[in-house]
């Protein structure tokens, strides 16, 4: 009877954790963002903005693109969410980064998990 009741507390466990780094942080990720000013799209369970991200280069794929648009938005890999900047003085500020408060995401994180971090996608604060 206590095994069962292990297993159920280890599986309810499981569970919660899974249900707040799924769906309760990207959420309340999303909605902070939102109200600091910072648009984009809306996190989807598992898939992120891929259909959007995917739409949209076909959209893109014969356009020139203005690269002085100042816009700052908020975009999904899955659950991990990724902030993309135009502005230059806050991409001056982030890339002087010495205290580790800004993460550098150097590719896609699941491509990462993959290659293992190496030295190429080391970060100077880990």
């Amino acid at each position: 009877m206590g095994f069962a009741w292990m297993v159920a507390a280890a599986l309810a466990s499981w569970a919660f954790n899974a249900v707040v780094q799924l769906v309760w942080r990207p959420r309340a990720i999303t909605r902070r963002l939102h109200s600091q000013g910072v648009g984009g799209p809306d996190y989807r369970f598992f898939s992120g903005s891929f259909g959007e991200i995917k739409r949209l280069r076909a959209e893109g794929a014969g356009l020139v693109l203005d690269v002085f648009s100042r816009r700052t938005f908020l975009y999904w890999f899955g659950a991990q969410p990724t902030m993309c900047l135009a502005d230059v003085n806050m991409v001056r500020q982030v890339l002087s980064n010495h205290t580790g408060l800004y993460r550098k995401n150097l590719t896609n994180p699941y491509f990462a998990r993959l290659l293992g971090k190496g030295l190429v996608l080391t970060d100077s604060n880990e």
